[in-house]
């Protein structure tokens, strides 16, 4: 039976030197290690400045690692709460520690001939700061400043497909199930200030929450936070920002990458500003992601990419050209991206700068837009135009407003009361109007062409989609005029006969769908 202890790591027999003289690494990795072997407790850093990080060198080939870089706090396998208190402390890499490729036998820096380059017998890595990994107790860190110094490393060759793909991490989470980081400031690391990961996670696995409150993680060399896998990660008042921007980037030097079976983040109140990248990147793998109340500024890429399912964008400010987003198979898919209360933009800028030249589309979204929704959104351009969304984007009660000349192309299906202004061109006639739309202060009327039908947002029970109610001489031939049937679609028979039927409904989506009769009419 353990009984968890507090620790103070400035205290005898730890002794660490909070005036960054000497280096403290081994005071916190045994510091560490009695917490574990407690099975919990607090570990106290007093406020002072520690100078961490050290390596250890091949000592002959095919070890595996030129330079092996010693992680400084491992939690791990905790059965009781743990907390580390760090208000006032700052852990700072020492000076000098090598990072990148490496010749092992001479201790000089390796430039591959090519990349990716991979050779692990050649990797230098810097190791990672605080690594909190498979505890089932609870585990809160507070306070602590890290520091990567990444500008004191000594840089052998890349290492990876681009830039320096090794450990040079602030925090690394591993099989996160109630962590809790509290005002940390994670900072210039080689690699990522913060991350979290759980390869193993499916889309069936249970909550295992991590949060994030008053974080801040800026100028690492890949990603402010990198999230792989997991269910339930939470960041608010946080800022992922200038990620790239210090001695060296890596790619993809975004503000936050999601990748692998992630579902369940949710980002509020939050910053993703001037990233060398996007500021939210993604994957396709990753599901249900809200964006809310954030603050999203790409001044070198996008602030955003995301090909995950179901990312809805809530009253954030999103400013530069975005060319990914989630589209649906149809109008009725619910995977598609969202956005609700959102201004997108290229009027808001930092430092003057927001990405996108001139002319280009701001909504660079082309075919890849179908079933995307915006509802209650502001779209304002004065470089570029408003963009491209030939997929059929859903737009309720939106603005669009562009100051400069040029053509753009919003294809939508505009819902509510919709204000278009332009200083140059958008062609309707492949959009459709349901509501009121003002175009330069004149209102428009769209109907469709060839076989006549009316469309309705319908609502499904779980959520809602595009319905068609149409009249039309065959099923197949509505369908092949319109690109295809979704369930609940109806049309009726526009040559009736007696014995026949008065029209079709659609029990099957797809091109053309499946079709069935109904109202037999009588002989």
């Amino acid at each position: 039976m353990t009984t968890p202890i507090t620790i103070d790591v400035t205290a005898a027999p730890y002794s660490a030197d909070n005036t960054g003289v000497s280096n403290a690494t081994q005071a916190f990795i045994d510091a560490s290690a009695a917490l574990c072997a407690a099975g919990g407790g607090t570990l106290l850093i007093p406020p002072g400045t520690y100078t961490v990080g050290r390596q250890v060198r091949a000592t002959q080939s095919n070890q595996g690692y030129a330079y092996l870089g010693e992680d400084i706090i491992t939690l791990s396998g905790c059965s009781h709460p743990v907390v580390i208190e760090g208000t006032g402390a700052t852990l700072t890499l020492a000076n000098g520690l090598k990072f990148g490729s490496f010749d092992w036998s001479t201790g000089t820096a390796y430039t591959p001939a090519s990349l990716p380059f991979t050779d692990a017998n050649y990797a230098a890595s810097v190791g990672r700061m605080l690594v909190v990994k498979d505890n089932p107790g609870h585990v809160v860190v507070r306070g602590l400043e890290l520091n990567g110094n990444a500008s004191a490393l000594s840089l052998g060759g890349q290492w990876g497909s681009s830039g320096y793909d090794l450990a040079a991490d602030g925090i690394v989470v591993e099989n996160a199930d109630q962590v809790a980081l509290e005002r940390i400031y994670s900072h210039h690391h080689g690699h990522d200030g913060l991350a979290a990961y759980d390869v193993t996670a499916s889309a069936n696995s249970p909550r295992a929450p991590l949060s994030l409150l008053l974080c801040r993680s800026e100028y690492n060399a890949r990603a402010a936070l990198f999230w792989q896998g997991g269910n339930g990660l939470q960041a608010v008042d946080c800022k992922f920002s200038h990620s790239g921007r210090a001695t060296f980037a890596t790619a993809p030097a975004v503000g936050v990458m999601i990748k692998g079976v992630a579902r369940n983040g949710h980002f509020l109140n939050s910053e993703m500003l001037n990233n060398v990248g996007e500021g939210v990147l993604a994957s396709s793998t990753a599901a249900d992601i809200k964006v809310e109340r954030c603050s999203l500024v790409g001044t070198t890429a996008a602030p955003f990419a995301v090909s995950a399912a179901r990312v809805h964008f809530v009253d954030s400010t999103l400013a530069g050209q975005s060319s990914v987003v989630r589209a649906g198979v149809s109008q009725a898919d619910g995977d598609a991206t969202r956005f609700s209360g959102c201004w997108l933009t290229d009027l808001h800028k930092y430092n003057n700068q927001v990405f996108i030249s001139t002319g280009g589309n701001l909504l660079n979204w082309g075919a890849g837009s179908l079933g995307v929704q915006m509802d209650r959104c502001s779209v304002e351009v004065a470089t570029g135009v408003l963009g491209q969304t030939n997929g059929a984007i859903s737009a309720s009660n939106c603005r669009f407003r562009q100051t400069s000349s040029g053509a753009s192309a919003i294809v939508a299906n505009f819902h509510g009361d919709t204000i278009f202004d332009t200083s140059g061109s958008n062609d309707l006639s492949t959009s459709l109007i349901l509501g009121r739309m003002l175009f330069n202060s004149a209102e428009q009327l769209q109907y469709d062409q060839m076989q006549r039908r009316l469309r309705f947002y319908a609502n499904t029970g779980s959520g809602g989609r595009m319905q068609s109610v149409g009249y039309c001489y065959s099923a197949t031939a509505f369908a092949s005029a319109f690109g295809g049937g979704t369930k609940g679609d109806i049309v009726y028979n526009t040559a009736p006969t007696p014995g026949g039927y008065l029209g079709w409904v659609c029990t099957v989506t797809g091109t053309p769908g499946t079709w069935k009769p109904f109202g037999l009419i009588a002989s």
